[in-house]
C-alpha cells in the first residue's frame, strides 16, 4: 500500500501521516494538536529516503500595509520653527504664515504677514524646503495698494519681499518643487488575484456658475447684491436660480467659491472695487482692490466654505464711482465647486486583477510662461515655455493643450500687462475679459487649446520680465 509521510521540523525526520489498511474500531479522542511550523524546504530532498511521497503544509504570508507620514504645517515664529526677521510679523486675526512639503517634494505656503523691511529676509526656510535654483519669483497680493508685489524665495531659504506695500502680504500663491523626490518606490508584481465584485458608482462633479449681464451699484461704500441672472453651467440642474440670483447647495460638504467683478471706473483712478461671497445673507469672504488703471478695474475673491444642504450663496460688490460693468457679462461671475471628499472606509473585498500603471501626479498640473521678450500688438499671448508640469501639454506660441473634455481650474498672472485680455477655453460659450489676474473653474466640452488673447492695437513689450507672465492649469475631473 502507498504510504504518505510529512517532515517533522523539530525531530528532523519523516513521520508517518497515513496509510491504507483495514478499518478498525474507533479509538478514544486524543490530546489537542500543537501548532505546526513552516519547514525550511531548501534542505529537503525531492523524495523521502525510503521512496515514499510526502507533503509540506504552509500558510499564506501576510504583508502589512505601509503608511506614508504627512508633513504637518510649520508655523513661522512657533517654538522649534523658523523665526520672523527684520520686523516682519503675523497679521492679527488672519492665518499665520506657515509652510509644508507634500510627499512629491513640493513646498506650499499660506498665511499673511506685514510691517517688515523690504529686500531683507522675513524668515528662512530650513534645508529640504528650499528651491533647487538661485531663486523663485512669485507675484503676491497686498491690501494697502494695488501695485504688484513680489516675493523671492532664495536658494539659501530666505523669503524676501520687494515692492511698495508691506501691509497684509498674502503667501497663499507661493508653491515650488524642491526636486528632492526623483523616483517612487515600488515592489515586485504579485500574482493576479480573482476578479473582485463591482464597486458602487462614483458621483459626478458638482459645480455651478452664474454671471450678471448688467449691474450699476450706488456710490456708497457698502456691499450690494449682484443680480447674477445667467447660468453658465449647473451639473445637477437644480443649484443655480435665476429668480433668486443665487446658488443653492444640494449636498453638504466643502465648496470652493470664486467670484469676480469687472467695472468701468468712469475715467477715475484709484476707485475702490470689491467682490464678496455671502452665505445665507452673511459675508464669508471678500476682496477689495484700488486699481490705478483709469478705465477698468476688477476684484477677485476665492475661498473654501463648508455648506449644508439648503444653504445659498450670493455674489456681492461695491464700487465707489457708481459706474456699471465693463467687459462681457461672463466676466462678472460666481462659481461654486464641491471639493473632493473621502467617505468612510468600506469592508475589504477579495483582490482584483492588477490595473495599468498610473500617470505621475504632475500630469494634472502645468504652468506655462514666455521665454521671449515681446508680446505682439494683437492676438494670442505667445506662451512658449513650461515652468513645471507636463511639457507635452504646451502648444508652442499659444497655450495649454486640452486632451480630453473636463473641468479645469485656470489661473492667469500677468502683472506687467495693463491692456484688457480675454481667456478662451475649447467648447466654452464665453471668453471672460480681465486685467493682470484671473482665476476660475471652467468646463471644456471639447479638445483644443486654452489661450489668452490681447485686443487689437494693444502692443505691449515686456522685456526681461517675460517669465512673470504665466498660465497655470489644473485638471479637476
Amino acid at each position: 500500500m502507498p504510504v504518505l509521510k510529512y517532515w517533522d521540523e523539530d525531530l528532523q525526520e519523516y513521520r508517518l501521516l497515513s496509510f491504507q489498511g483495514d478499518v478498525g474500531p474507533t479509538g478514544p479522542m486524543g490530546p489537542p494538536s500543537i501548532k505546526g511550523v513552516v519547514p525550511d524546504e531548501s534542505n529537503l530532498p525531492p523524495t523521502a529516503p525510503d521512496g515514499d511521497a510526502y507533503v509540506v503544509l504552509r500558510p499564506d504570508p501576510v504583508v502589512p500595509a505601509t503608511l506614508i507620514p504627512v508633513d504637518p504645517w510649520h508655523i513661522v515664529g512657533a517654538p522649534g520653527e523658523p523665526a520672523f526677521q527684520n520686523g516682519w510679523a503675523a497679521v492679527a486675526g488672519e492665518i499665520a504664515p506657515a509652510f509644508t512639503k507634500d510627499p512629491a517634494g513640493r513646498v506650499w505656503m499660506k498665511g499673511m504677514m506685514n510691517n517688515g523691511t523690504f529686500a531683507a529676509p522675513s524668515f528662512t526656510l530650513p534645508v529640504g524646503y528650499r528651491p533647487p535654483v538661485a531663486r523663485g519669483r512669485f507675484s503676491v497680493q497686498a491690501t494697502a495698494q494695488n501695485a504688484a508685489q513680489q516675493i523671492n524665495v532664495q536658494f539659501d531659504g530666505s523669503v524676501m519681499m520687494y515692492g511698495s506695500d508691506n501691509q497684509n502680504v498674502s503667501l497663499d500663491q507661493i508653491s515650488f518643487d524642491t526636486e528632492t523626490v526623483t523616483e517612487w518606490a515600488t515592489g515586485p508584481t504579485g500574482p493576479q488575484g480573482p476578479v473582485g465584485p463591482q464597486g458602487p458608482g462614483g458621483t459626478a462633479s458638482i459645480a455651478a456658475r452664474m454671471y450678471a449681464s448688467a449691474f450699476t451699484p450706488s456710490t456708497a461704500l457698502a456691499w450690494q447684491k449682484v443680480p447674477i441672472n445667467t447660468i453658465s453651467f449647473d451639473t445637477l440642474g437644480n443649484m443655480a436660480s435665476v429668480a433668486n440670483g443665487s446658488i443653492t447647495i444640494q449636498q453638504a460638504g466643502y465648496y470652493k467659491v470664486d467670484g469676480n467683478m469687472l467695472f468701468s471706473t468712469g475715467g477715475a483712478a484709484y476707485t475702490y472695487i470689491g467682490a464678496a461671497v455671502y452665505k445665507n445673507g452673511g459675508q464669508v469672504c471678500q476682496n477689495i482692490s484700488m486699481p490705478a488703471i483709469q478705465t477698468y478695474g476688477s476684484a477677485t475673491v476665492s475661498d473654501t466654505v463648508y455648506c449644508n444642504v439648503g444653504d445659498f450663496l450670493e455674489l456681492y460688490a461695491l464700487n465707489t464711482q457708481g459706474t456699471g460693468l465693463a467687459g462681457s457679462g461672463p466676466s462678472n461671475y460666481l462659481t461654486v465647486t464641491l471639493a473632493p471628499q473621502v467617505g468612510p472606509a468600506g469592508s475589504t473585498g477579495p483582490t482584483g486583477p492588477a490595473g495599468p500603471a498610473g500617470s505621475a501626479l504632475v500630469s494634472f498640473y502645468t504652468r506655462l510662461t514666455i521665454a521671449g521678450s515681446v508680446v505682439p500688438a494683437a492676438g494670442v499671448v505667445p506662451f512658449d515655455s513650461v515652468v513645471e508640469g507636463n511639457a507635452a501639454l504646451l502648444v508652442p506660441g499659444q497655450g495649454y493643450q486640452v486632451t480630453a473634455p473636463g473641468v479645469y481650474l485656470i489661473a492667469v498672472n500677468a502683472p506687467d500687462l495693463t491692456p484688457q485680455m480675454n481667456l478662451y477655453v475649447p467648447g466654452s460659450p464665453y471668453a471672460p475679459a480681465f486685467f493682470q489676474k484671473w482665476t476660475d473653474v471652467i468646463m471644456a466640452t471639447t479638445t483644443g487649446t486654452i489661450y489668452v488673447n490681447l485686443g487689437a492695437g494693444q502692443a505691449t513689450a515686456i522685456g526681461a520680465n517675460a517669465n512673470r507672465i504665466s498660465l497655470a492649469v489644473w485638471r479637476l475631473a
